[in-house]
């Protein structure tokens, strides 16, 4: 571990996990925003609004270029696990540079993991912090039909099938990386009960990480 990683430390971090889109990430993020918390971005701001995210993706860019082969392509094949292993070794520096250029020293923050690509150094900081994991997960049928429409908005058709089996590799690859990285605070919730119930699942989440909760009002319409 180098001197850089002891910058950050005692810190409270979130982060909302999914191997695929179309679970939710995006509403939960935006919650976490309305909640105060600080979802980064102070360099280079945040993805920008789009027609599947309208209120924005809430994800910071800079995280992509810390290995841009592993985000290319839009349904690629998981990576070897012993492969993803090596991101500990390989990335933690420039993942806590990241996390300090990009989030300052304003915590609680809140992160998404995306393709779960941050789990390897994130385990590399655990001791030092407090991590929590919120791991998403929607009905296959309804997220496959979402992502083929995500597609068919960019002009790229792809069928329900290919739609299915490119969530269920990833789903394979995330059940290997739990069973490596088991030492983590979980927190499981369903895109079907983040949307029909938020105000619930903001207060579950509250129980477990201890975050200020926004009016219910706000909450609600924020989805």
């Amino acid at each position: 571990m180098s001197c850089e990683n002891s910058q950050i430390s005692n810190k409270k971090i979130i982060v909302v996990a999914s191997p695929t889109g179309r679970v939710g990430s995006s509403a939960l993020m935006g919650l976490f925003k309305l909640a105060g918390i600080n979802l980064g971005g102070k360099k280079t701001g945040l993805s920008g609004k789009a027609p599947m995210a309208p209120k924005g993706f809430f994800e910071i860019p800079g995280l992509k270029q810390i290995n841009p082969k592993y985000f290319k392509g839009g349904m690629p094949y998981p990576i070897d696990i012993n492969d993803y292993k090596n991101f500990g070794k390989l990335y933690t520096d420039k993942f806590i540079k990241l996390l300090n250029t990009e989030f300052g020293n304003n915590f609680p923050i809140a992160i998404k993991s995306l393709r779960l690509f941050i789990i390897p150094m994130l385990h590399e900081i655990k001791q030092q912090n407090d991590i929590y994991i919120i791991r998403l997960r929607r009905d296959l049928e309804r997220q496959s039909k979402s992502l083929q429409k995500v597609f068919k908005r960019s002009n790229i058709i792809k069928t329900l099938e290919s739609c299915k089996l490119h969530i269920l590799r990833w789903q394979t690859f995330e059940k290997k990386v739990w069973n490596i990285y088991q030492d983590f605070v979980f927190i499981d919730v369903t895109f079907e009960d983040l949307i029909n119930k938020p105000i619930q699942i903001m207060s579950y989440i509250n129980d477990k990480i201890k975050i200020t909760l926004p009016p219910n009002a706000d909450i609600k319409g924020c989805l």
